[in-house]
């Protein structure tokens, strides 16, 4: 296949070009400085204009195409909200419609848990049909943007919710950095004892994710012009994490053992993480910098029960990656001076 990827020279982008080349298929890669992305990319590599914050549909898509869009303005960006919504919403509706016009067999969202809360529990779990209930304006870009694309007809869509992605390399603004760099700290914090699931998701397991559920779906055949989607609501919404799914403790009983020593860690009750999320909140809103936010207070003290890796593994997925072993590896990534 010839598959087109947004976001190409980064953190999960760049990882989904070499495993797509390394399958012997074709790149387009889009992005704002095309000769910036030529002179970093693997020679064999096509380069596009597309630019998140001026969003026009870019030249050079064909029938056919595989699209995924994995570039986003991330969730600890200093932007306001129509920077956030021309990043993460209008330039999703804009590639997708390009995309349709240009009879692309597969449009692959990249959104995010963050459009769901991201709040979850034994008793009520996350699935693939929760309400949208974001805490930020990366969580409401996304849930809009997967809205846009609902109302979409002759386009084969398929929206994948990965949560907190971490390996070597993150975005150094990034929920993953910035865990890896406070637990090199001297005090670190959790709800209680940590026993609540934190769900993350390595790199490497969810390029594997991509392409497995991308070939999945090009199985199924392409939608004609015109026609909808004769799916019903959520088939191809996929809310992704480890599995087996790390407590917050084993995940910082991990970082520590591979950074050799261990932070005192503050066992803090929740309506105190809820404080100090809303305290960030305000701080960041003043456009100063803040390790902490509601969403992440969520993403800290509530559990994720997610559906769709059974679903996954009834289909015949099957995971790979040893999440304590990828927690070693971005550790010591890390701690590399």
């Amino acid at each position: 296949m010839r598959a087109v990827v947004t976001g190409a020279t980064g953190f999960l982008g760049g990882a989904l070009v070499q495993a797509l080349l390394k399958e012997g298929h074709q790149v387009l890669a889009l992005g704002r400085d095309p000769g910036h992305m030529a002179s970093t990319l693997p020679a064999e590599v096509q380069c596009g204009h597309f630019d998140l914050q001026d969003p026009q549909a870019p030249a050079g898509l064909k029938e056919g195409d595989v699209v995924f869009h994995c570039a986003a303005l991330l969730g600890n960006a200093k932007a306001d909200r129509d920077q956030y919504l021309r990043a993460n919403t209008e330039s999703v509706r804009v590639l997708a419609l390009a995309s349709r016009d240009a009879g692309a067999a597969l449009f692959q969202f990249i959104s995010s848990v963050s459009a769901n809360g991201p709040e979850g529990s034994e008793v009520e779990p996350l699935h693939e049909g929760s309400p949208f209930k974001p805490a930020s304006l990366y969580g409401e870009s996304k849930a809009l943007a997967e809205q846009a694309l609902a109302q979409l007809e002759g386009l084969r869509v398929q929206v994948l919710r990965p949560p907190v992605i971490y390996g070597p390399g993150a975005n150094s603004h990034s929920s993953a950095s910035k865990i890896f760099r406070l637990m090199r700290g001297s005090v670190f914090f959790r709800r209680g004892a940590g026993r609540n699931f934190f769900n993350v998701m390595s790199r490497e397991e969810l390029v594997r994710a991509m392409l497995w559920l991308a070939t999945r779906a090009l199985s199924e055949g392409r939608v004609p012009q015109g026609q909808p989607l004769a799916l019903p609501p959520n088939a191809d919404t996929w809310m992704l994490r480890d599995d087996p799914c790390p407590t917050m403790a084993a995940m910082q009983e991990w970082i520590a053992e591979a950074y050799g020593r261990s932070p005192v860690i503050l066992s803090l009750p929740w309506p105190l993480l809820v404080g100090l999320g809303a305290v960030g909140d305000v701080v960041r809103g003043w456009g100063l910098g803040f390790p902490f936010s509601r969403e992440i207070a969520r993403g800290f003290g509530t559990s994720g029960y997610y559906s769709s890796m059974e679903r996954m593994k009834a289909a015949g997925w099957r995971p790979a990656a040893d999440s304590q072993a990828a927690v070693g590896r971005t550790a010591a990534w890390y701690a590399a001076p």
